[in-house]
């Protein structure tokens, strides 16, 4: 439908001047704006195309004009859309910079941390080794915790192995591994290792030269069974020490943590494995259920205790209902059947309807019974157990003047017996 030609050119300076967004969204809220302001007008052109020809020389009211604003519930409805356009644009807006917020801090860390190793690097080619533990140390900081930052280690030892004097254990430092000490005596459980091994980091941190805070720190990773980190700390220890008389024990530890890292990452990796094996084998069993499902939906046949069946829904609920055929009093009887699947296994409750028995005027109540039943693998066939409910109809008869008249004196339900419904598809 093209706007006429007087309403386009007044109503776009309008929605121009009063709309202050992007210029990608601008045409969307233009377009609205322009609904809003020439409702009137575009409701009187097409007014004027079905109208007499006399009709048309009805002249064209100012788009202020009163009698030519849209409809409140149209105001309404746009002021919504574009609250809505709103509120989708700003979620929108700090998800991005959330987003990007993120990406500069990660882009700070790494360019600080490269800034760090390189001035550290320039300071040993300047043999400037205190400058370049100073730098190598502070490159620790920026670190991920999934990063050991083994290869900084050693170049922080091979820096503090230049150094001449070589800095000593501060006061701070001692009272950290006292705190590593504690903590470690004191722990019982792996959660409670792991905060000792928490301490003894903390220590490195200050001193990621020592010895022996890598010896101690790789006794406890081993006992904590975190053989990679063991390895890695029992590897710097030796750098640090290169000269320690248990060179030759240490060397065959750090094999055998080797070994156990490498069974310990397969293990994992395994188990990896497994689950994705499985939970692929889940899904696919899903979609075949979902398949088998679907399929059971539409009319049946009835080999057994019925003569139709159908099922209308199907999914994690489904209902249905089962034609069982002509009674004693010659009504037909349908059975509805309401239920969850559990597999290929189904359960609910199966409800009969009211019955009137003209033979002694009595009404049988509609009743409700529990069922289960199973679905056949290929999906051709369902059995469902129930039972079926017995009344005992109590009526009196009288004779007056030759017409014999039949009340009801009453109802109940005498007993219940199974029954066997066996729905079949070809």
């Amino acid at each position: 439908m093209r706007m006429p030609k007087e309403c386009s050119v007044p109503c776009i300076m309008k929605a121009k001047a009063s709309v202050k967004i992007t210029r990608k969204r601008l045409i969307g809220r233009q377009r609205l704006q322009i609904k809003e302001i020439c409702w009137g007008k575009i409701f009187l052109a097409l007014s004027m195309r079905t109208a007499p020809a006399a009709s048309q020389k009805t002249s064209v009211k100012p788009i202020g004009s009163t009698a030519l604003q849209p409809p409140p519930e149209t105001t309404t409805r746009l002021k919504e859309s574009i609250a809505k356009l709103d509120a989708e644009d700003a979620a929108a807006r700090k998800q991005k910079e959330e987003m990007d917020r993120i990406a500069a801090a990660e882009k700070n860390r790494k360019d600080t941390l490269d800034a760090e190793l390189k001035a550290g690097d320039d300071a040993i080619e300047s043999k400037r080794f205190r400058k370049a533990l100073t730098h190598y140390a502070a490159a620790l900081r920026y670190l991920t915790p999934d990063e050991s930052g083994f290869s900084i280690r050693e170049k922080i030892i091979a820096s503090y192995r230049q150094m001449k004097p070589r800095p000593r254990l501060s006061e701070d430092v001692k009272v950290q591994m006292l705190r590593g000490e504690a903590a470690a005596e004191t722990a019982k459980t792996p959660r409670e290792m792991q905060d000792a091994i928490a301490e003894y980091q903390k220590a490195l941190g200050m001193a990621p030269w020592s010895a022996m805070l890598y010896y101690n720190l790789g006794t406890l990773e081993e006992l904590n069974e975190n053989y990679k980190s063991a390895t890695e700390d029992f590897k710097l220890y030796q750098e640090a020490a290169p000269n320690a008389t248990d060179k030759e024990e240490i060397t065959k530890k750090i094999i055998k943590l080797d070994y156990l890292s490498e069974k310990a990452q397969k293990a994992i990796a395994d188990q990896a494995l497994a689950a994705k094996m499985k939970q692929a084998a889940a899904k696919q069993r899903a979609e075949q259920f979902q398949t088998l499902m679907a399929g059971l939906l539409g009319a049946w046949g009835c080999s057994s205790g019925c003569v139709s069946g159908n099922i209308t829904q199907s999914g994690a609920m489904f209902t249905g209902s089962v034609d069982t055929g002509l009674n004693s009093a010659n009504q037909d009887v349908v059975i509805n059947l309401s239920g969850t699947f559990d597999g290929l296994t189904i359960s609910g409750t199966a409800t009969t309807p009211q019955l009137y028995d003209s033979t002694t005027q009595c009404t049988v109540p509609s009743g409700s019974n529990s069922f289960f039943g199973t679905i056949r693998e290929d999906g051709k066939a369902i059995q469902i157990h129930t039972q079926s409910d017995n009344y005992a109809l109590h009526a009196t008869q009288t004779t007056q003047f030759f017409v014999t008249t039949t009340t009801c004196d009453g109802v109940h339900l005498d007993h219940k017996d199974p029954r066997d419904l066996f729905l079949v598809r070809n």
